[in-house]
């Protein structure tokens, strides 16, 4: 609820690990503007699904709140790129990854069953 209140959701983080927000606004169909920073470079594209700003550019990111406000084109499209861009950070996505890439090998070495099918 709190993110659909939300114009635009802005990450203007000079370190971070995630942030898990990028997704989460992906998720609910709020435009995105981020550092460049944590996962961010791994999976926001500018112009894409987030608009992309360097890390400690004040100027660059309410340049950015001011673009995505006045630009209806550039605000649908960083929309549909999130909503595209989240689903293989779906947790049963995720939990169905890390069991075919880390835990059946590991269980494997072990002469255990992973049990995949």
């Amino acid at each position: 609820d709190y993110y659909r209140a939300l114009d635009t959701y802005l990450v203007a983080s000079r370190i971070e690990g995630g942030p898990l927000s990028i997704v989460e606004s992906w998720a609910t169909g709020v435009p995105l503007i981020t550092t460049n920073m944590g996962m961010a470079p791994d999976i926001a594209v500018d112009g894409t699904n987030a608009v992309v700003c360097p890390i400690e550019d004040a100027t660059g990111l309410a340049g950015a709140l001011i673009r995505v406000a006045g630009d209806a084109a550039l605000r649908d499209a960083i929309v549909a790129g999130g909503k595209i861009s989240v689903a293989p950070h779906h947790w049963p996505r995720l939990a169905e990854r890390h069991l075919r890439e880390v835990y059946a090998p590991s269980l494997a070495l072990l002469g255990l069953d992973p049990g995949l099918r």
